[in-house]
C-alpha cells in the first residue's frame, strides 16, 4: 500500500517535534533541577531536614522522569490518532479492515492513557514541590513536628 505524502509529512513533522520538545525539556530540566536541588539541599539544617531534603530530591527526579514518560506517550498517541484519521479518510471509500481502524484504537487508547498519567503525576508533584518543602521547614524550625506522610518516607528512602 502506497502512504500518502501528507501522512509521511505529519509523522516526520510530529517526530521533529516530539525531539525537539525532549531536547528542550533535558536543557530545561538540567538548569531548573539544578538550581531546585541546590535551594533544597542549602534550607536543609540539620539530620533529619537533610534526610527529607533526600526524599523531596529523590522524589523530584522520579517523577520528572515519569512525567516525561507521560508526554512521550502523550505525543506519539496524538500523532497516530491523527495519522490513523488521515489513513482512515484516504481508504474510506474501500470496504473497512483491521488495519485501517488499529491506528486510530492505538492512538485514542493512547491519549486517554497518557492524559491519566500526566494528570496523576502532577497531583503526585505537588506533594514535592520546593514551595511544599520551605513550608514544612518552617513549620518544623517552629516546633512541629515533621509530618508523618514525609516521615515513613525517610525510613524507607534511607535504607
Amino acid at each position: 500500500m502506497n502512504i500518502p505524502k501528507q501522512l509521511t509529512f505529519i509523522f516526520l513533522f510530529a517526530g521533529s517535534l516530539t525531539h525537539q520538545n525532549l531536547k528542550a525539556q533535558s536543557v530545561n530540566d538540567t538548569s531548573e533541577k539544578i538550581s531546585k536541588e541546590v535551594r533544597i539541599q542549602q534550607l536543609a539544617f540539620d539530620d533529619s531536614t537533610r534526610a527529607l531534603a533526600h526524599v523531596f530530591v529523590t522524589k523530584r527526579t522520579q517523577l520528572k522522569k515519569n512525567l516525561r514518560l507521560s508526554y512521550i506517550v502523550l505525543v506519539a498517541s496524538g500523532t497516530l490518532y491523527v495519522g490513523g484519521t488521515l489513513l482512515f479518510l484516504e481508504v474510506a471509500p474501500e470496504p473497512l479492515t483491521g488495519f485501517v481502524i488499529v491506528p486510530l484504537f492505538i492512538g485514542a487508547s493512547g491519549i486517554i492513557l497518557g492524559t491519566g498519567m500526566v494528570v496523576i503525576n502532577h497531583i503526585r508533584f505537588a506533594r514535592y514541590s520546593l514551595k511544599k518543602f520551605e513550608k514544612i521547614i518552617a513549620d518544623y524550625k517552629a516546633g512541629k513536628p515533621l509530618p508523618d506522610f514525609y516521615t515513613r518516607k525517610i525510613y524507607f528512602t534511607t535504607r
